[in-house]
């Protein structure tokens, strides 16, 4: 059985047709991903599912699986992945992608690729400090006990490529190699492990991207770096085993929206302003909790804010007094006299409001197109327009 639903809509079914399996595995292995719930529908009682604004593919075992699609085109999710990265190794949105799985396969395969690429043109090599007890020495040894020879401990370096980058590979590709299907590119990632293993240490790998600094001519590495943990982080949990067809890949598509967002900003306008993301400002009072802004510019001088922005993952037309509230308490608690919400689409009211001092904007990336300057386009102009009034 597979169950097809869309972002941010509900999928209801009769009773009986989700087995009690089912049930308990969204319940308990699902419970952050799903909403499900039960309604009465024209007298009939019927199951109610819903993502948390999570897309992406959901094993369920031998019950089949869960594919959730996002309510926007995949080239236009492809350009988020991307731009959230922070790394130009493929802009271009790969052929015939129709759903979260063909993105997944084709993620999975760029990173096979670069590895194939890496071995070919020769791991990362490091020295390694090794400590070992050596031979007895041979000889008259002068000293209180000569009855027993003394073992020597010897420490030295020796180089290899058990190296924490290449550990990663490795680690990476083995959680690959059991949830993709595809017989070819199994086999390219078996090919691959078989040439790796005698030589690096197979070792879990947690937090984020390594903050090695890579030499030149391996640079590459910084990109398999983050392509490892994209992967590692959105592969969902195997339940059991089962016959679904590939990756059980999940997005989380406010956040993916809000880092493809703050990355962008980055690239075009670090080298005027100082780009915050996530930014943790402690309210005045004891024990008082904090305001996380999505997005802000800061002075680099001063560090006073002069903008606040707060990404908005809705299909809403037009910006809600909830939405509008929120970041104008950013703005006053920060100091900043502009405030802007970010939302997926161009379709939403543009909203030109003032508070007291406080600037209220509202513009919308527009993922429809298949230029990213195009997408990018009406905020660009905004931010753009903020920095100018500001120097």
């Amino acid at each position: 059985m597979e169950l097809n639903l869309i972002e941010e809509e509900t999928l209801f079914m009769p009773e009986g047709v989700l087995s009690p399996r089912c049930i308990e595995t969204i319940e308990n292995a699902y419970a952050e991903y799903f909403s499900l719930w039960w309604v009465r529908k024209h007298g009939n009682l019927m199951a109610a599912l819903r993502s948390k604004g999570y897309v992406g593919v959901f094993p369920l075992g031998r019950d089949g699986s869960i594919r959730v699609e996002p309510k926007i085109s995949c080239p236009s999710i492809w350009k988020m992945i991307t731009n959230s990265l922070g790394e130009e190794f493929d802009y271009h949105p790969p052929e015939n992608v129709r759903s979260v799985a063909d993105l997944s396969h084709h993620l999975v395969a760029t990173y096979v690729r670069l590895v194939e690429g890496r071995l070919a043109r020769g791991l990362l090599w490091d020295y390694q400090s090794n400590e070992e007890g050596g031979q007895p020495i041979r000889g008259r040894i002068i000293g209180p006990d000569v009855r027993r020879p003394p073992l020597v401990r010897c420490r030295y370096d020796e180089g290899g490529y058990d190296h924490r980058a290449n550990q990663r590979i490795l680690w990476t590709l083995s959680h690959l190699e059991i949830v993709v299907s595809e017989k070819e590119l199994v086999w390219r990632i078996r090919r691959l492990k078989k040439e790796l293993a005698p030589q690096i240490c197979l070792k879990p790998v947690v937090g984020g991207a390594s903050p090695v600094r890579y030499p030149r001519l391996f640079s590459d590495y910084r990109t398999l770096d983050i392509l490892s943990k994209l992967l590692l982080n959105h592969l969902s949990p195997d339940v059991l085993p089962g016959t679904f067809s590939t990756v059980p890949f999940i997005l989380h598509m406010p956040t993916l929206f809000e880092e493809g967002v703050a990355a962008w900003l980055y690239r075009t306008f670090s080298d005027r302003v100082m780009v915050r993301r996530q930014w943790s400002v402690p309210l005045k009072g004891q024990n008082s909790p904090c305001f996380r802004i999505d997005l802000a510019l800061l002075d680099r001088e001063t560090l006073q804010a002069f903008a606040v922005f707060d990404t908005k993952y809705k299909r809403d037309t037009r910006p809600t007094t909830a939405d509008i509230q929120q970041v104008i308490s950013y703005a006053v608690e920060t100091g900043a006299k502009n405030a802007g919400l970010f939302y997926p689409h161009n379709n939403v009211e543009r909203a030109h409001l003032s508070v007291g001092p406080i600037a209220v904007r509202s513009v919308g990336f527009d993922f429809a197109s298949e230029d990213w300057d195009e997408i990018v386009a009406e905020v660009y102009i905004y931010i753009n327009d903020l920095l100018q009034a500001y120097n």
